[in-house]
């Protein structure tokens, strides 16, 4: 391959590994609150909360500029309430811990819909209570004044629904390359076989 288009191949791997992390890192401002605590594991919630937190502050100060209107309730203030809540998971998962229950680092967690949805498979449960979470929040929101918060919350039913996307995708794409190995191994066993 030529060296440019290997560049060019690699900035467009790049771009849309950002684009991943933004996308997943904005969705936790709505996962914190979706799922239960302590089920969650350590990478999940780990820095692209943190991120998500910070775009959510940046894009309601720049609501709150470009419309003239503020938040009743200070993003900031919606910020540090998420903060306790994440250390809440954190202890929660702790404990859980030291009981001896053991998480895989990216597991995301048990939805809160759980236990009135127990016929769902899991990730079903996690994205419908991700769902009903932004939608709840968004109009909880816009019942205490606060557009901007409202807004965000609003517009995450639109990115979960793009980020279970991609996760059915890259689940699928897994899928298939197993079947497709197992396919090559057994045509590769029948022609030694001749």
């Amino acid at each position: 391959m030529q060296p440019q288009k290997q560049d060019q191949l690699c900035d467009m791997s790049t771009g849309f590994n950002i684009a991943l992390m933004l996308l997943f890192s904005v969705n936790r401002t709505v996962q914190i609150w979706s799922r239960v605590p302590g089920t969650t594991g350590t990478w999940f919630l780990g820095l692209y909360f943190f991120f998500g937190g910070m775009l959510q502050t940046w894009y309601c100060g720049v609501n709150e500029q470009a419309s003239m209107r503020t938040d009743s309730i200070p993003p900031c203030f919606v910020l540090g309430l998420s903060i306790i809540w994440f250390a809440v998971h954190g202890i929660v998962r702790g404990y859980q811990f030291l009981q001896g229950t053991r998480f895989h680092s990216y597991e995301p967690g048990q939805g809160v819909l759980a236990p009135f949805l127990p016929s769902w498979q899991s990730d079903s449960v996690g994205f419908a209570s991700d769902a009903v979470t932004a939608v709840g929040l968004s109009l909880a929101f816009a019942l205490f004044a606060s557009p901007g918060l409202s807004g965000w919350y609003a517009s995450m039913c639109f990115w979960l629904i793009v980020a279970q996307l991609w996760s059915h995708a890259r689940d699928r794409r897994m899928q298939q390359a197993r079947i497709d190995a197992q396919v090559e191994a057994e045509q590769w066993s029948n022609s030694q076989r001749l």
